[in-house]
């Protein structure tokens, strides 16, 4: 398979793993130059080089992640792949740009309601061991485990609990299967290329007055169960 870059993205990765080989790139620089800024990361203040280096109060797409350390990995420049591995106290994951492909290997750590959207009913979101790449916006690779806890206070989720599924691609998007521990319970998490989320709740209520108090509060009733969308975008 062949990777295929913009050519002077191409040539200053080759000029960058040179320099790297002699001296210290600053890690402002390659953002920019590598497109991880393009993507959505960002900093207040970005300090150091590409062997050590720190983003203070880094966020993705609008995601709080804290402070940062930094580094990328000079051999995968060698193959037109650029790998920043990021390490938090909370989680550590390297993010992966290549030019129509972008993802992020090794994901684990958990985001809680200070970094989530105030849309997406969530309290916390947990990855363990998580790979995901997209090519031209389409899902082309995930695996993995989700861990996920629903806000109390939404509508349909207050006995919910802790959910769990492995990571799947379902189309263009990235699939997590969530199950309740009744199994009467589904969440669907769907994550696309371009920052969009849609969170899809299924219950499934024998009992008259529970069906009617979520349709009260904006449920569906499907051939599934009773169902309601959250859609959004990080």
């Amino acid at each position: 398979m062949r990777i295929r870059l913009p050519l002077g993205r191409w040539l200053f990765l080759v000029v960058l793993f040179l320099a790297m080989l002699a001296v210290g790139v600053p890690l402002r620089v390659a953002l920019d130059r590598l497109g991880f800024d393009e993507r959505g990361l960002g900093a207040r203040a970005v300090t150091g080089s590409l062997w050590s280096g720190e983003l203070t109060e880094a966020h993705f797409r609008g995601i709080a992640l804290g402070d940062l350390e930094a580094s990328l990995s000079p051999l995968a420049l060698l193959v037109g792949e650029a790998r920043m591995t990021l390490t938090g106290a909370a989680w550590r994951g390297t993010l992966i740009q290549a030019g129509s492909r972008v993802g992020v290997a090794g994901l684990t750590g958990r985001l809680g309601t200070e970094a989530l959207p105030a849309a997406l009913p969530v309290d916390m979101i947990e990855f363990e061991s998580a790979d995901i790449r997209f090519r031209d916006g389409v899902c082309a690779e995930a695996a993995g485990m989700v861990r996920l806890e629903p806000r109390a206070a939404a509508p349909g989720m207050a006995r919910l609990g802790q959910l769990a599924g492995a990571l799947r691609c379902d189309g263009d998007a990235v699939l997590a299967p969530l199950l309740s521990g009744s199994g009467n319970e589904r969440v669907d998490l769907r994550l696309f290329g371009d920052g969009r989320y849609r969170l899809t709740l299924v219950v499934k209520a024998d009992d008259p007055a529970v069906a009617a108090a979520l349709a009260a509060n904006g449920f569906v009733a499907t051939t599934d169960g009773l169902t309601m969308t959250t859609e959004g975008s990080f």
